[in-house]
């Protein structure tokens, strides 16, 4: 049986980027998005704060109107207008 080469890699990137945008284990929200802004930025969007949100808490759907209560309208506003990463509270790498 032969596979499709083309999807073949699309299903890989697929796997790929799941495990790339998945919150480590404890992982809080906000170092979550930090590691995601560091590694991919913001396209003006809580893409990130939702998609931890979803792994993690899918029944916090206020989670969105709280951050935008803070100023916090798409993931960079959240360090901008809300929150700061505390040096001592990031986990390791």
């Amino acid at each position: 049986m032969e596979t499709d080469p083309v999807r073949a890699a699309e299903a890989d990137l697929i796997t790929l980027s799941d495990t790339l945008t998945r919150p480590r284990p404890r992982e809080c929200l906000l170092c979550f998005v930090d590691r995601m802004l560091q590694a991919f930025g913001c396209d003006q969007t809580l893409r990130w704060a939702r998609r931890w949100r979803d792994l993690r808490l899918p029944r916090a759907t206020g989670l969105e109107a709280r951050l935008g209560r803070s100023g916090a309208f798409c993931d960079c506003e959240v360090f901008l207008n809300g929150w700061t990463v505390r040096e001592d509270l990031l986990m390791p790498d």
